[in-house]
């Protein structure tokens, strides 16, 4: 009985070395995982940090962007009201151009009537003057002639 009993003991160690290798094994696999799960949450905790100043500096970027077109837009509308009173301007200016130009036109069609008016006028007075000197001509041909007769 006591052989039967030791090997009993005996066998009982072997299965409880056993079952004591398999538990630090299997311990040894979880603390790996739990390093692993450690550094894969190190690694994604770093990721995530990096993933968050990307969209940061992004976000900072697309601030200034913003501001930018923001002052070109405001340049814009200046720059258009400017044009805007330019044009207004220059269609007054081209109005009174017009303007001018009908007077000018009025006053050319009036100058040019009251030239020929002058010419015809000038024409009138030279055959006037041309039967008025030929009058006193045959008026002075006449007293020449009366002076001949009565003096003669």
């Amino acid at each position: 009985g006591s052989e039967d009993g030791l090997k009993q003991k005996s066998e009982m160690m072997t299965r409880l070395e056993e079952k004591t290798n398999q538990v630090t094994a299997a311990m040894k696999r979880m603390e790996q995982r739990l390093q692993q799960a450690e550094k894969d949450q190190d690694t994604a905790e770093k990721g995530t940090d990096k993933f968050k100043r990307e969209l940061e500096d992004k976000v900072e970027n697309l601030e200034r962007e913003m501001e930018q077109k923001e002052r070109q837009l405001v340049q814009l509308e200046t720059d258009l009201k400017i044009e805007k009173e330019w044009r207004r301007a220059l269609q007054n200016d081209l109005q009174r151009e017009s303007e001018t130009i009908s007077e000018l036109r009025a006053q050319t069609l009036q100058l040019s009537t009251l030239k020929k008016e002058f010419l015809r006028l000038q024409e009138e007075n030279g055959q006037l003057q041309t039967i008025c000197e030929e009058q006193e001509q045959a008026l002075q041909e006449l007293g020449y002639k009366l002076s001949e007769v009565w003096c003669g």
